[in-house]
């Protein structure tokens, strides 16, 4: 033990196969310090009043592949491998949740991954992206709490691909334009005005306030061709 005044303030000894370390005044810290440079620095001070949390005056530095873990059973690990950061979660199917404040709303959770379903990313509030999202073929966008509405490319045709409940809308506030690869236009259609067909970019069927407009010829490749007027054409 190490008294000072008849105060037992700290001990060391040996229990079985452990070496102990022990401050015995209550929530009187650990404290240790060094030299750097000529100047005494505290270098770790252990928080007696709260739990023994360990506070460092600087970095804690870990070797390559040397990880932080957390969890009793080492559940998450954090680590670089010398080229690259690592997050990982050990347990089986356990999600990584990535919370803050907002506002001074605590445990807003921004985004979780869900390591049972492959690591689907779940965003709270939508997501910014300063670049492309890159999906490989067959990886889908989806849509919707079903999955309603997939957007994917399988290689060497795109999908646009309505699987769930109701219609599938696409809307505009003025102008609807289908083009090629190219910029060909296919089909344009007006927000409260005209529709339009196109060949090779050229313009050959619209619409119009009062019935239809046709440029060429209306070609019948085989068979009768009949029409059924009941008014104008």
């Amino acid at each position: 033990r190490i008294n000072d005044a008849g105060s037992n303030f700290g001990a060391f000894f040996k229990n079985g196969t452990t070496f102990t370390l022990k401050s015995e005044l209550a929530d009187h810290d650990m404290i240790f310090q060094g030299n750097d440079g000529g100047s005494t620095i505290t270098a770790l001070t252990l928080d007696m009043s709260n739990g023994g949390r360990a506070n460092f005056n600087n970095d804690i530095g870990l070797n390559d592949n040397r990880g932080l873990k957390l969890g009793s059973g080492d559940d998450s690990v954090i680590y670089n491998d010398g080229s690259d950061t690592y997050i990982r979660n050990n347990t089986s199917n356990q999600d990584i949740f990535f919370q803050g404040n907002d506002d001074g709303s605590a445990n807003i959770t921004a985004l979780r991954l869900d390591m049972s379903n492959a690591g689907r990313a779940f965003f709270n509030a939508g997501a910014s992206f300063n670049d492309n999202v890159n999906l490989a073929d067959n990886d889908k966008l989806i849509l919707g709490t079903g999955d309603d509405l997939q957007i994917y490319h399988d290689g060497t045709h795109s999908y646009i691909s309505d699987v769930g409940t109701g219609y599938l809308h696409i809307k505009t506030s003025d102008r609807f334009v289908v083009q090629s690869a190219t910029g060909e236009t296919m089909i344009e259609a007006d927000a409260n005005g005209t529709a339009k067909l196109y060949y090779d970019n050229s313009k050959k069927l619209g619409t119009t306030s009062t019935g239809i407009q046709v440029t060429g010829n209306i070609a019948n490749a085989s068979g009768d061709f009949t029409l059924d007027v009941a008014g104008n054409i």
